[in-house]
């Protein structure tokens, strides 16, 4: 394999030194201490002139019986975006919107959370889109159950309206409408009690896997509405191909591990999501020199303790850290592609 764990992390941080951001505070991280509505929705916003106004739009129009705030953070515009929120505030004086140097999506999100006044919080993105029942289908899902999260049907499209990806949920508790972005969900307030986004880091919404999703004991779906999600050429997927930062992959999964129980990390579910996360790392980081993706996979297999998952996105992957083959950790993400391809036509022959 060529490195000890420690050896690799000296390689990695020369390529890329490891962010400073933290993502649990010992503080609580709401300001208000008791909610007085019943949803706030947070909505960063970073250049977004030509996409918010139709959310605001939306958001302005909400059908619903249930109390809610629109947070709005600008997170550095530089182009109409602080005017549109200015105009918006004069509009709804009962949501609030807040300005700040940009610091990135986490920074935004960490923001609004520290203002928001609802019982459940919800996160959409600017270049998205929700429908006028949204606020009342995820809340009514919500409370029917007592829910500590509550996810609604997605898809994701091209902006040029392209669908790309639909998840239609059963009503009920549909895990196939968690993933692992905040959006198209309702977290209740607690969740986020001590939490936070990891500011500085790509991929910062790993936090959700690793930190939230497990504290949920109740989760409730609704078909009822869906979320439109925009996939964007400039998202942190896309741009980490070929760039060191995506090493922000291991670092912000070394992060969680920091703070998540170990006792949680040894069960099934546990390992399965480590397993799928450091998968996922080594796809992320294939742009990069192979003295780094060794690098990567010794780390990783550092964590590995032989035990293997009953099912993880990639069997072979997990075998491979767990024996630290490196080159057969290599194989098994090269042939994702492939492998889904043929999954999919498979599919479309039955």
């Amino acid at each position: 394999m060529g490195y000890d764990a420690a050896q690799a992390r000296t390689v990695l941080s020369g390529m890329h030194p490891r962010p400073a951001g933290i993502c649990v505070s010992d503080k609580p991280v709401f300001e208000a201490q008791t909610p007085s509505l019943d949803l706030s929705v947070i909505v960063p916003c970073r250049d977004a002139g030509a996409t918010l106004p139709a959310l605001l739009t939306s958001l302005g129009a909400q059908r619903t019986r249930y109390r809610f705030e629109a947070v709005l953070v600008d997170d550095g515009s530089r182009d109409g975006t602080a005017e549109l929120l200015r105009r918006c505030a004069g509009a709804h004086p009962d949501w609030q919107v807040r300005f700040q140097p940009g610091g990135g999506a986490a920074s935004a999100r960490n923001a609004g959370l520290r203002v928001s006044r609802g019982r459940y919080v919800a996160f959409v993105d600017a270049d998205d889109a929700v429908p006028e029942n949204y606020v009342d289908a995820l809340m009514t899902a919500a409370e029917r159950t007592g829910a500590q999260l509550a996810a609604c049907a997605w898809e994701s499209r091209t902006r040029s309206g392209l669908l790309l990806h639909r998840i239609v949920p059963q009503n009920g508790a549909d895990g196939r409408a968690v993933n692992g972005c905040p959006w198209g969900k309702a977290f209740r307030r607690e969740l986020f009690a001590h939490v936070l986004f990891p500011e500085g880091y790509w991929f910062e919404d790993t936090v959700l896997s690793f930190l939230i999703f497990p504290q949920v004991t109740r989760l409730a779906t609704t078909a009822d509405c869906t979320y439109v999600y925009r996939s964007a050429p400039g998202n942190a997927t896309r741009r980490a191909r070929g760039c060191a930062k995506a090493i922000d992959t291991l670092y912000v999964t070394e992060l969680m591990l920091e703070h998540t129980p170990q006792a949680w990390l040894r069960s099934e579910a546990g390992r399965r999501l480590l397993m799928d996360q450091f998968y996922l790392n080594h796809r992320r980081v294939m742009g990069l020199p192979a003295a780094c993706r060794k690098a990567l996979f010794a780390v990783q297999a550092s964590y590995a303790d032989g035990q293997l998952p009953r099912r993880c996105a990639s069997p072979a992957y997990a075998r491979a850290l767990c024996s630290g083959r490196f080159g057969l950790g290599e194989m098994a993400v090269r042939m994702d592609g492939p492998r889904k391809l043929l999954a999919r036509l498979w599919s479309k022959g039955e």
